[in-house]
């Protein structure tokens, strides 16, 4: 199963800084799009490196505007590729995507496909359906966005209104869920040893904490990560309660709802995360032990896992 798709971006120079822009997103969003900008390495025989990225990436995307359409030989040299790459596709896949940066004309070779106005205000939503469209037919596994920023009053309705939307699966609030697809990598980085879900984009310790603690001093053990650069990083953070309950698991793997990947030796069924309860006496855990998530006193303890974002 492939991660997530790779996006071809053909464009002309002069609009480099909105494909920059729109090369940013995209990759926020959890795709991996291409841009020569970025992803040419120094020594590398360019036109060789875009010869074979063409056809290897799931989507094409042509940004079209006044200046693409009226410089000679551009579209027409990768675009030639690229129609040749579709070829090898199935008549229905989606794969070449004109996209209108600006109100421009769409050039013959480009007609025969449906054209995204990236300008206009539903212009991103339009592309990114686009592309789920073509990853449902590709069997590519769309990825799931979670909040990353904290809150210090995040109330029961709350929890249980975000459970149901994600369909998160809880023993007391929400025993329909049937949570997510994940796709967990584990690797070693810098002698620490890592689980990154590329469904999430999100990257975690695989063990955490060596003891239970307190709130308070998790959030001190946090710092310490990021003092100490563990794993060449110093961007950990306590997940919120969205990005820890990701990782339920709706049935039992060993008699806990978290997935075996996960070193859960000192945690004792449980990991603090950084939302706060509205009275600032508590806040939540994610119980992979109990198979659901609970407000408590800040000074039970429990373990920590630390995350960060991949992107």
């Amino acid at each position: 199963m492939k991660q997530t798709a790779q996006i071809f971006l053909c464009y002309a120079h002069q609009d480099e800084a909105k494909v920059k822009a729109l090369y940013q997103i995209l990759k926020d969003a959890g795709f991996k799009p291409w841009m020569d900008t970025f992803d040419l390495i120094g020594g590398e025989k360019w036109q060789s490196v875009i010869q074979q990225t063409i056809p290897n990436s799931d989507f094409f995307i042509a940004c079209l505007s006044k200046n693409s359409i009226s410089k000679r030989g551009f579209l027409q040299r990768e675009l030639s590729i690229a129609l040749e790459a579709l070829r090898e596709r199935l008549e229905n896949d989606i794969y070449i995507i004109p996209v209108r940066l600006e109100e421009c004309d769409v050039p013959e070779s480009l007609s025969l496909f449906q054209w995204v106005d990236y300008f206009r205000e539903d212009g991103w939503e339009r592309l990114v359906k686009s592309i789920h469209k073509g990853m449902d037919r590709l069997g590519i596994i769309k990825p799931v966005r979670l909040r990353s920023q904290p809150t210090d009053h995040l109330v029961q309705y709350q929890a249980v209104k975000m459970l149901i939307e994600k369909k998160f699966y809880d023993e007391r609030m929400n025993t329909q869920g049937k949570g997510i697809l994940h796709q967990y990598e584990l690797f070693e980085c810098h002698g620490e040893k890592l689980v990154i879900d590329h469904t999430t984009a999100l990257i975690w310790q695989q063990s955490g904490s060596d003891r239970l603690m307190s709130f308070p001093a998790a959030k001190e053990y946090v710092d310490k990560l990021n003092q100490l650069r563990i794993a060449n990083y110093d961007d950990w953070r306590l997940p919120t309660l969205e990005e820890a309950m990701s990782l339920m698991e709706p049935e039992r793997i060993n008699g806990v709802h978290i997935n075996p990947i996960f070193d859960i030796t000192n945690h004792a069924g449980g990991i603090w995360t950084a939302d706060e309860r509205e009275n600032s006496e508590s806040a939540w855990i994610f119980g992979y032990g109990n198979g659901g998530c609970y407000d408590f006193d800040k000074y039970t303890i429990v373990g920590v896992r630390a995350v960060r974002s991949a992107t």
